[in-house]
């Protein structure tokens, strides 16, 4: 939370909360057009980013799949910086080209730091995919202390062996 991420807030399509959210939006847009006032939009916008449906479509292995987002509790971070476009529209976000241009800056401009010390738990589905995560920690985190790369590798737990105990 220190670094900014908060939990997505999900909707259900039909809800009156979902209206709002629409009809602000509206709103901003109109604001935007009479008056050149591009303050209410953003922040819809930054909002936006946060909301996610309660059930939807994905793509898995290119096919659609139907999900049950809320089960994900999923927190997010949205970078805000100057070098970063605040969001693409579609016909950006498909050219492939001019998405991989803006996936760089924002790697450069958007990136969330933080250290082994931000880290209180790191969840694996299966014991067997502990040792390679343990590799990845080493190779990859080499620039921090080997006291702060062994309390991060006593933070994996494996949600199979979690189930035994439950």
């Amino acid at each position: 939370m220190e670094k900014g991420l908060n939990p997505i807030l999900y909707v259900s399509e039909t809800s009156p909360l979902t209206e709002s959210i629409r009809t602000s939006f509206r709103g901003a847009v109109k604001l935007r057009k009479d008056l050149g006032e591009d303050d209410y939009i953003n922040s819809m916008r930054h909002i936006a980013a946060f909301v996610k449906p309660i059930v939807g479509t994905m793509m898995v292995k290119d096919k659609p799949k139907r999900k049950e987002f809320y089960l994900e509790n999923e927190w997010r971070y949205i970078a805000q910086d100057g070098g970063i476009e605040p969001y693409l529209k579609r016909d950006q976000y498909d050219d492939a080209l001019t998405r991989q241009k803006w996936n760089a800056q924002a790697e450069i401009h958007g990136k969330l730091e933080f250290s082994p010390d931000d880290v209180r738990y790191i969840f694996v589905p299966r014991d067997s995919d502990i040792p390679g995560l343990v590799d990845f920690i080493e190779r990859k985190l080499d620039s921090h202390s080997s006291a702060k790369i062994k309390l991060l590798m006593t933070r994996i737990t494996s949600l199979e062996h979690m189930s035994k105990d439950m």
